[in-house]
């Protein structure tokens, strides 16, 4: 027999009540009166340690009891197995406990730290460039209402950075740069998942000369061309839905998603992964612009020394950035930052010429020659045009984002991209020629500027038609930037 508590469905009044086997039924004794159930009416909760068992019956009404030994005794007179959980297992011995003490924050350490990251990298590659948009507008207007200051640099000096930054933007067709009044944030830059560059008043006065300010705008690049921001969102997405589930509250992870991702964005600290990557990418690009290595190293001095030393104030393994000092130290160069370097004599390939793979040097400047049709491709494509046809024409083409890894590499050379123009002027079925592609990284920025071409469809006898076959060439090449460019 079970001793327990008795709920009418609708009620939380409980009444004493037992519970004991009669026959194949079980038998319910309250106030006076009985009623028999059929056991495999019931429902019985799992045991969880020294929770209260329940046991729901057909109709919604309840049965609650604390003699867990004693229902599991009763399940198996009726034949039945009682049902544990998992959690009351580690629970029923000391050693189990001490166990679960010792592996869940390595276990959570792990997921954090090693799992989350290698899970967030490709689904942030996933995130449409629309919604990264979207997220930078709302993130610009949140820094604007609560931490920003309108910009009091005047429209020239705006306008004269714009421009000669605009220049390596090649790097990330998406970028754009935004100046505005640091406020809280003081001597500051800013990269948004969507490709928006923030700089503030302060680190522009700051700087002493525009190549400090290249290496700065060269490094948010890198924070924007290896996803980071986005990939933090993530991250932080997981580690909110892992937190609610363990606290039994799923709710914090809307909240934070559709909320919290401005403010989240505004105080976001990259990991020193992040700025490793993003620093290492700004010094392998940063010969290019024509100034040198040193100018990263010099802003890096006078934001520490604006911090007072602040920058490096944690141990190294408490601190989520890779030492001040560490950093000045792999950017530090002979060369000034003042100089502008140039390489006299340096060979100008024409537009659309074929460099090659092999570089004078691993970090040689890059320039991108626009999508041009290969000539000699052997494919007549106006061989049935009659008089009063037209054939197809390109009406709007885009330049492929150099990839990242290739411009880190210095590798050069070119893609060949074989795909239909449809009636409608749009481009389907994008392929790689066979053999015409000199480095697989070259592969998947051409088929993704390829889709955005927009042509003229060809007409016959007065109706639009497909084109296949149609053949372009992505030319990447490595140029230097002349002094006079800069």
């Amino acid at each position: 027999m079970v001793s327990g508590e008795f709920f009418e469905a609708g009620t939380s009044q409980g009444y004493p009540a037992t519970l004991e086997k009669h026959g194949v039924s079980l038998l319910l004794v309250t106030n006076g009166s009985s009623r028999s159930f059929d056991p495999d009416a019931l429902r019985v909760s799992v045991r969880l340690a020294r929770l209260p068992r329940r046991i729901h019956f057909p109709g919604g009404s309840m049965f609650t009891t604390s003699g867990n030994d004693q229902v599991d005794s009763l399940l198996r007179s009726l034949g039945r197995s009682p049902k544990g959980s998992w959690i009351s297992f580690f629970e029923s011995g000391w050693r189990w406990t001490l166990l679960a003490l010792l592996v869940l924050p390595v276990v959570l350490f792990l997921l954090f730290s090693v799992g989350m990251p290698l899970v967030a990298k490709p689904l942030a590659a996933m995130v449409p460039d629309t919604v990264k948009s979207d997220l930078d507008r709302n993130v610009i207007e949140f820094l604007d209402n609560r931490v920003l200051e309108p910009s009091g640099l005047s429209l020239e000096r705006q306008t004269e950075l714009t421009e000669k930054l605009a220049r390596f933007s090649i790097f990330s067709p998406n970028a754009r740069l935004l100046f505005r009044g640091g406020g809280l944030l003081g001597a500051n830059a800013l990269a948004l998942p969507g490709g928006t560059i923030i700089f503030t008043d302060e680190i522009v006065e700051l700087a002493e000369y525009d190549g400090e300010l290249v290496a700065v705008y060269l490094h948010e690049i890198g924070h924007v061309t290896g996803n980071h921001a986005m990939r933090n969102i993530i991250q932080m997405t997981g580690v909110s839905f892992v937190l609610g589930w363990m606290l039994g509250d799923l709710t914090v992870i809307t909240d934070i998603a559709l909320v919290g991702a401005p403010v989240f964005l505004q105080k976001m600290v990259y990991s020193r992964r992040s700025e490793i990557e993003a620093d290492t990418y700004a010094m392998a690009l940063m010969p290019i612009t024509g100034y040198s290595k040193k100018c990263f190293a010099d802003i890096m001095e006078k934001l520490s020394a604006q911090h007072s030393g602040k920058m490096d104030d944690f141990p190294d393994y408490l601190s989520s950035h890779p030492p001040t000092r560490e950093r000045i130290a792999m950017a530090n160069s002979d060369q000034a930052c003042s100089e502008v370097r140039s390489r006299p004599g340096a060979k100008q390939p024409t537009p659309g010429e074929f460099v090659g793979s092999t570089n004078s040097g691993p970090f040689s400047p890059v320039e991108i020659s626009p999508p041009e049709i290969a000539s000699g491709s052997g494919i007549k494509h106006s061989e049935d045009i009659q008089a009063g046809d037209s054939d197809y024409s390109a009406i709007h083409k885009v330049a492929p984002a150099y990839p990242r890894q290739a411009l880190i590499e210095g590798i050069q050379g070119y893609c060949v991209i074989q795909y239909t123009v449809t009636s409608l002027g749009t481009v389907e079925n994008p392929m790689v020629v066979k053999e015409q592609c000199t480095h697989e990284l070259f592969m998947t920025p051409s088929l993704e500027a390829s889709l955005k071409f927009k042509y003229k469809p060809r007409i016959i006898d007065s109706k639009a038609v497909d084109v296949p076959g149609v053949e372009n060439r992505f030319t990447y090449e490595i140029m230097p930037f002349e002094p006079d460019q800069l």
